[in-house]
């Protein structure tokens, strides 16, 4: 027996796992969803029933109770009703003496995953496996008590023979299953994660200014995993080897989307226009940078840089440096974010100076502009007048000269280089001294000069007796070149921080980002990030720090006021112009008094302050400071002006997102505020029924939430059925409250409160239809009701639900005209109108929650107050039948009292 019934549990685990499909295929509020994964259960119990133990005829024992009890505790009331039902149908087909006893545990099991499903610790994606152990055995034990009722012996034969094989068996089988739908709701629970930041994502992808495109790298990715399955090593080599293979692989290639900046780089009308002809952006020598872009991708380098050339759509040619990260997986590759920065002015430039140094070699090569001799022997160094003049001297101050004087006149960091290659010569492993290095000149500063130069006599012993050069000065080239590399370093830093702007994260995340970035590849001794405060102080507070000096920022005081000594500073200055502010000396700097000691006391020497905004409404600031004088030139500036401006788009997009959520809520909280304003006014002009409205709003939010309904759609619902009568503003008061029977005319005044609350909301514009439940809420199924005639699906659901609500109250609820005839009648007469004038799940809805709240002892409609008695007794006075409402039975003679109108509506 133990043997199969564990085949049994197992069973029932292997087919669990179906659920994931119908966790995929719907949502997990789909009406659909949950009758399908309710079917799904119950089959999966119905087959373990088939596949039971057989303890005796008709007595069988199998883990059913484990699959309907975790399908009611993770699909609730519809999926463990629905799963209940199909097994249940089964058991009872099926037959013999334990039929009754096993659609008990059946119907059991399902109550006990409805009763324990709002509990804390059975939340469906986050329960434990404790917690799913004791609800097996809760289970368990439930149904063991239901085997008292089998013609066995309860002691000998179930608690002693079957209990310890059951018990344990069927716990097992509670936690699987359990854990298999936990893990199928953690993962709901993270797609939605996933959902919220790929739209933070697109907004700033959109925001970005620089050109951001997304490509779909999946076939290239499937391509470059096949080259590897067949042995390909060496990925450069295989692409010189088979010249098409990478043209063929780049048009694999395909756009998804762009952001406007790139549409703008491309020249293109529109987005559209760029996905649908990118592949026309590609040039002859694309392939060229493809190429490389391949080879990272086959390295798996983090990120990497490509340089490729591209067509715009109208025919210009740029060059392109390309930043992404390489897809790791064929689902990333589906999606990868690829940056796009033109830099052909750039790389223009830099051939400039590649032709000019081409130039100074051959200059170099067919001058003479100084020359040098040394004797190795004596250590005689001989220049001569150009030589001279590089260091800026005449010949005369430097003559006599020995080879100290080169030494003591060569930078202490560069010389040690220049005599290695010296020795080298001397030593006969270079034929020729090349070497560049910093030579003193006689105003004090260093100039970059080129030695050349050779061993121009040997002696007998084979020792190096003189050697003979030329120098030239190369100033001009090395800042040049050092310019170039500082531009392409600025370029990298704007990449980065541009690809820190669109990562997710909130603001004093980002912030931290950007001064990290700016240490890192700018090398600053202290970045840090200030926002302006109002008030009489106007102070900057810092939000982010980073460098070996962010100890400065401790205690730093400044402020922005024009009448204030710590506003007048490069930080505040910038606030209030909305410009740059640079500080080349900051001791120099009297408006700098505040900080200086402070400053000095870190080495901090020149400073740059730039606004982040525009002049007028500046956000932040980011300040920079360096040990070095006038360290800040205008690559620099620009660099972080670049900075500022795009920061400061990206706080506005976010800080306006903040706004208008913020808006949004103001409104809302404004609408109840007017909400509760026309209640009250409704219940001074009608006190009879006097919390009528909220009553009949908070046993509809009851029963929405029975149907499942999702929390922002029955606070809708709540707010609609709290106005649903804001019509009888337009009714006089004295017809209101007469007690009596009405004549026509005024009964048809009254009728009249359902339109003129739609034309009274007509103009409010909310998330919900209100309008709707007021025009709506006196409509009936089968086209009985008013104002309208509406039927069936014509009715909007949250009419439906307050309709029914509205009915039950007014008829337990005492009226001028007559005593309550109490909550029975209203229940009885809800049921006769079931399918035909009420919504059918509504009204079962509705008479669960009401037959829940009066065995609590509470009343039926949520007030705190006492609840009143199920059947007041026979109502007196005129009027039909209790069917109709506060209205329609008051009407003299009107039709409302004729059978088919009966229900037709309720105030």
């Amino acid at each position: 027996m133990l043997t199969q019934f564990v085949e049994n549990v197992a069973l029932l685990v292997a087919l669990c796992l179906v659920q994931r499909l119908v966790a995929r295929r719907w949502a997990p509020e789909a009406r659909a969803g949950q009758v399908a994964a309710g079917a799904l259960f119950g089959v999966i119990a119905a087959a373990s029933i088939a596949s039971a133990v057989e303890w005796s005829p008709g007595v069988v024992f199998d883990a059913r109770a484990a699959v309907l009890g975790t399908a009611a505790l993770f699909g609730g009331p519809v999926t463990g009703v629905v799963a209940g039902g199909v097994a249940g149908a089964y058991r009872a087909w099926l037959g013999g003496p334990g039929a009754a006893v096993g659609v008990g545990t059946i119907v059991s099991a399902v109550l006990l995953g409805l009763a324990l499903r709002d509990h804390p610790r059975f939340r469906p994606a986050t329960v434990s496996a404790g917690a799913l152990a004791a609800f097996g055995l809760l289970v368990a034990g439930a149904t063991v008590a239901w085997f008292a009722l089998l013609p066995l012996r309860f002691v000998d034969d179930v608690l002693v023979g079957l209990a310890p094989v059951y018990v344990p068996a069927l716990c097992a089988a509670t936690l699987g299953v359990g854990l298999q739908l936990r893990e199928v709701e953690l993962g709901r629970a993270t797609e939605r994660a996933l959902e919220a930041s790929e739209r933070r994502f697109e907004a700033l992808f959109d925001a970005a200014a620089v050109a951001f495109i997304e490509e779909d790298l999946s076939e290239l990715f499937d391509r470059v995993a096949r080259l590897r399955a067949e042995g390909v090593v060496d990925l450069a080599a295989h692409l010189e080897r088979n010249p098409g293979l990478a043209g063929e692989l780049l048009a694999t290639l395909r756009i998804t989307r762009a952001n406007p900046a790139a549409v703008a780089l491309f020249e293109a009308g529109s987005r559209e226009e760029l996905v649908r002809r990118f592949a026309e952006t590609s040039a002859p020598s694309t392939v060229v940078g493809f190429s490389r872009a391949l080879c990272s991708l086959w390295a798996g380098d983090a990120r990497f840089l490509v340089e490729a050339e591209f067509r715009t759509l109208r025919g210009r040619t740029f060059l392109g440096l390309l930043s992404a990260p390489p897809p790791a997986t064929a689902e990333a590759a589906r999606r990868v974010p690829i940056t796009i920065a033109d830099v052909t002015e750039l790389r223009r430039a830099e051939r400039a100076l590649d032709l000019e140094r081409e130039r100074l070699q051959e200059v170099l090569r067919a001058t003479r502009a100084g020359t040098w001799t040394w004797d190795v022997a004596t250590g005689a160094f001989s220049p001569d007048e150009g030589w001279a003049r590089l260091a800026g001297y005449p010949l005369e101050a430097l003559v006599p000269a020995t080879i100290e004087t080169w030494r003591r006149l060569t930078h202490p960091d560069d010389l040690p280089r220049a005599e290695a290659a010296l020795a080298r010569v001397l030593a006969r492993e270079d034929d020729l001294y090349d070497c560049e290095r910093r030579q003193r000149h006689a105003d004090g500063r260093w100039v970059w000069v080129h030695g050349r130069g050779s061993v121009v006599a040997w002696g007998a012993d084979g020792a190096a007796l003189r050697v003979s050069g030329t120098t030239i000065d190369v100033t001009a080239r090395r800042q040049a070149e050092a310019r170039a590399d500082r531009l392409g370093a600025i370029r990298e830093t704007v990449l980065r921080c541009h690809t820190a702007l669109l990562a997710p994260g909130d603001e004093p995340a980002l912030l931290q980002a950007l001064a990290d970035l700016l240490v890192e590849n700018r090398g600053h001794d202290l970045v840090w990030l200030g926002v302006p405060e109002g008030g009489p102080e106007r102070r900057v507070v810092p939000v982010a720090r980073a460098g070996v000096a962010a100890d400065y920022v401790d205690g730093l005081d400044v402020r922005w006021g024009e009448d204030d000594p710590r506003g007048q500073g490069p930080t505040g200055t910038a606030i209030r112009t909305g410009l740059p502010q640079v500080a080349r000396d900051l001791a120099s700097r009297p408006d700098y008094a505040p900080w200086a000691s402070a400053a000095e006391g870190q080495g901090l020497r020149s400073s740059a302050a730039v606004p982040v905004g525009a002049p007028g409404r500046v956000l932040a600031t980011i300040n920079v400071y360096s040990h070095e004088l006038e360290h800040f030139d205008a690559d620099e500036l620009a660099l972080l002006g670049e900075l500022g401006a795009n920061l400061g788009l990206v706080l506005e997009a976010r800080r306006a997102e903040e706004a208008r959520a913020a808006a949004g809520a103001a409104l809302e909280r404004a609408y109840l505020v007017v909400v509760d304003a026309v209640v009250a006014t409704i219940e001074r002009r009608d006190p009879y029924t006097s919390g009528h409205q909220r009553r009949v709003a908070r046993l509809a939010v009851a029963i929405a939430q029975g149907l499942g309904w999702p929390p922002a759609r029955v606070e809708g619902l709540r707010l609609g059925a709290l106005v649903h009568d804001i019509g009888k503003i337009a009714v006089p008061a004295e017809i209101l409250a007469r007690p009596g029977r009405l004549n026509a005319a005024e009964f048809a005044l009254v009728r009249e409160h359902a339109a003129a609350g739609a034309e009274i909301m007509a103009q409010v514009a909310l998330p919900w239809p209100i309008r709707d439940m007021i025009a709506q809420h006196h409509e009936r199924l089968d086209g009985s009701g008013y104002p309208l005639g509406l039927s069936g699906a014509a009715i909007c659901e949250e009419a439906r639900v307050i309709a029914v609500a509205d009915v039950l109250e007014s008829i337990a609820s005492h009226r001028p005209y007559r005593p309550a005839l109490g909550v029975d009648e209203g229940l009885a007469e809800l049921a006769r109108g079931r399918g035909t004038l009420f919504d059918p799940d509504a009204v079962d809805a509705c008479a669960r929650v009401v037959a829940a709240r009066l065995a609590a002892g509470a009343d039926p409609f949520g007030d705190e107050a006492a609840a009143p008695a199920p059947d007041a007794g026979p109502r007196q006075g005129p009027g039909a039948g209790p069917a109709e409402d506060a209205a329609d039975d008051r009407a003299a003679g009107s039709e409302a009292t004729a059978p088919e109108h009966r229900g037709a509506g309720a105030t």
